[in-house]
């Protein structure tokens, strides 16, 4: 039986604008992370339904990862293992049409442990990938960005891309949105400057089936709480209110923009009908899986959480390409997680 993830797929890999990429040549960053691999799948599976002829460079940093994520892919993956993102050149890689840039440090507590790293390898290997854009006169880039460069917009906003961004350089884990926005801006500079024709996605949080059960952040302990029917224990008091973002819901936007995104433009990627507080989708989660939910506010001090933020984005842009998301609530999001980490288990 196909995933759940090639299932909530199924209609998207069979979309006629993926004509774009038959016979192309095209680069995945972060090819073992959940999106960056999502996406690689979603590839394979439009080549294989359409018979499209894709090639697919996937840049790695794990062999061992790699062949257990890729083992039933029947397209060839030509596999290119670096270890940090500052070392790359142009001429390292094959030639490719296309690039999916996914790879970023994403883990909370690195932006404060390690945060002149995060800078680092976000803005050198960005910085990298598009020289060899420009060397390579690709037809496509996307560059996976974050809401979290909008800082807080406020509480009642639904907030477009043309919303003013405000992060305080003064905090550590400013590491991680304030080398985003430059890495937008990298991208941005490329576009007008060398007519590279980027895309940047600004996505929310996102997960769905496939998350590692090594996944720390909050969706996944949500999930490990209600497989062990453990409570949840929040170490903040949950008020932070956002939208989410499906996997497959992320896989369709980034291909879509893509192929049919305009150069040097952002776009808002995010699930409809997701936002909510973290406090509430705890209680969700709780109440669907017979837990409770409890709160240690002493236990957050060098976990690297971002202050209580509200920010709901807006998608019409996106929309406008034709692009729409799955119909899907926020528990059944959570339920997916469950499901995949269920089969996960030995």
């Amino acid at each position: 039986m196909p995933s759940r993830l090639m299932r909530d797929l199924m209609d998207f890999t069979g979309e006629s604008f993926l004509e774009g990429l038959r016979s192309r040549r095209i680069l995945v960053t972060g090819a073992t992370g959940l999106i960056g691999s999502s996406v690689i799948k979603a590839l394979v599976q439009a080549a294989k339904t359409k018979d499209l002829d894709i090639r697919i460079t996937a840049v790695i940093r794990d062999q061992t990862k790699a062949d257990r994520i890729f083992k039933d892919t029947d397209l060839s993956l030509v596999t290119f293992k670096i270890l940090d993102m500052n070392g790359l050149k142009a001429t390292d890689i094959p030639d490719s049409d296309y690039v999916i840039h996914c790879a970023s440090i994403t883990e909370s507590r690195a932006f404060v442990e390690h945060p002149a790293e995060v800078i680092e390898t976000s803005v050198n290997g960005t910085k990298a990938l598009l020289e060899y854009a420009r060397l390579r006169k690709v037809s496509g880039f996307v560059y996976l960005s974050t809401m979290e460069v909008y800082g807080n917009p406020g509480k009642g906003i639904r907030v477009t891309e043309d919303q003013a961004c405000a992060i305080d350089p003064s905090k550590v884990r400013s590491s991680y949105p304030l080398s985003k926005m430059m890495c937008e801006n990298l991208c941005i500079c490329y576009a007008s400057e060398f007519k590279i024709p980027v895309k940047i996605a600004r996505l929310t949080q996102t997960f769905g089936p496939g998350v590692s059960p090594a996944d720390s952040r909050l969706y996944a302990y949500f999930a490990k709480c209600a497989i062990e029917g453990s409570d949840i224990v929040l170490n903040t008091r949950g008020e932070t209110e956002r939208c989410y973002c499906y996997l497959a819901d992320a896989v369709t936007a980034i291909i879509t923009l893509l192929l049919k995104g305009e150069a040097g433009e952002v776009y808002n990627v995010a699930t409809d009908g997701t936002y909510c507080s973290v406090a509430d989708m705890a209680e969700m989660v709780a109440s669907r899986y017979g837990i409770s939910v409890t709160y240690d506010l002493k236990g957050a001090s060098g976990k690297g959480f971002a202050d209580t933020l509200y920010i709901d984005l807006n998608t019409d842009k996106l929309r406008s390409l034709g692009w729409r998301s799955k119909d899907i609530t926020i528990l059944d999001m959570i339920d997916s997680v469950v499901e995949s980490l269920r089969e996960d288990v030995p």
